[in-house]
């Protein structure tokens, strides 16, 4: 007969905050088939008892674009393949605002789990990105069909938005560690997030081209990193070529990005050991 294995056990925290880094990664990486199962569970339930399944991963992007699209319409504005420019923008933002929102949401809910099987809460967030990035990436090859249809076809330059998912997918884990910390503790963020999140979108040139923003005020445009993903990913694929942002700009996304991820993520083990005491 069969025995299950006992999931594996956490091992003793170091007081100082680098042991606690060095024992979190550890366990991380011990734990890593049940993030893989989080994030998979995470996927099959989110599309369980609907008749079209994962398809609304593609459909929520694409009913946004029909309702941006008649309203720049109504608008008389002519902007080519404009349907296309705000369905870029709004994958590149579901994804950041889902993970951020979803982790924030997910580890709540964990917490009566690990009273009873412990498990390192730094999984949590992992899993959640995990989870929304599998997304992101297949959101990304149905724009590509999708743009197909209204003659886009993909170049080779069109591979250069890859490295800015990635950064893309860098920052968004800091920010999921951070906002799913602070979370715990202010129960309004949730809401006061998905506000904060729509207006980055709104004045990140979600829902137009960079070019469109006047020279005057584009150096304020670029203090929002969102801009720097949108047309990180949008420009490479809609248009083969790489985005016309400074390169002084994107080096200091790479870095902000990579600075989100540790500080985030340190954030997080500091104040992990407060989750405990918080009755969810």
């Amino acid at each position: 007969m069969n025995v299950a294995e006992p999931a594996p056990a956490l091992r003793t925290r170091d007081a100082s905050l680098s042991g606690r880094v060095s024992t979190d990664l550890s366990d991380l990486v011990r734990f890593r088939h049940l993030i893989w199962y989080m994030a998979m569970s995470s996927l099959a339930v989110e599309s369980r008892g609907t008749k079209l399944g994962r398809s609304w991963w593609i459909i929520e992007p694409l009913l946004l674009m029909g309702v941006y699209t008649m309203l720049i319409r109504v608008l008389h504005s002519h902007i080519a393949n404009f349907p296309l420019i705000v369905l870029a923008g709004i994958i590149a933002f579901e994804f950041f605002a889902r993970s951020v929102g979803r982790s924030m949401g997910m580890l709540k809910t964990a917490q009566s789990s690990m009273l009873h099987v412990p498990f390192p809460r730094s999984v949590v967030p992992l899993a959640v990105t995990l989870s929304e990035t599998i997304r992101f990436v297949i959101s990304i090859a149905a724009y590509v069909g999708i743009a197909a249809v209204f003659g886009v076809i993909p170049k080779p330059a069109s591979l250069l938005a890859i490295p800015f998912m990635v950064v893309e997918i860098v920052f968004t884990l800091g920010a999921s560690y951070f906002f799913a910390a602070q979370g715990i503790f202010f129960r309004d963020l949730t809401k006061i997030t998905e506000y904060l999140f729509w207006t980055l979108f709104q004045l990140g040139c979600g829902m137009f081209p960079l070019a469109l923003v006047s020279a005057n005020i584009r150096h304020v445009v670029f203090f929002n990193p969102l801009t720097t993903f949108f047309e990180g990913v949008r420009t490479p694929l809609l248009y083969g070529t790489a985005p016309q942002l400074p390169i002084a700009v994107v080096v200091s996304v790479v870095l902000l990005s990579v600075l989100v991820l540790i500080g985030g993520y340190l954030y997080f083990l500091r104040r992990a050991g407060s989750f405990s005491k918080v009755v969810i």
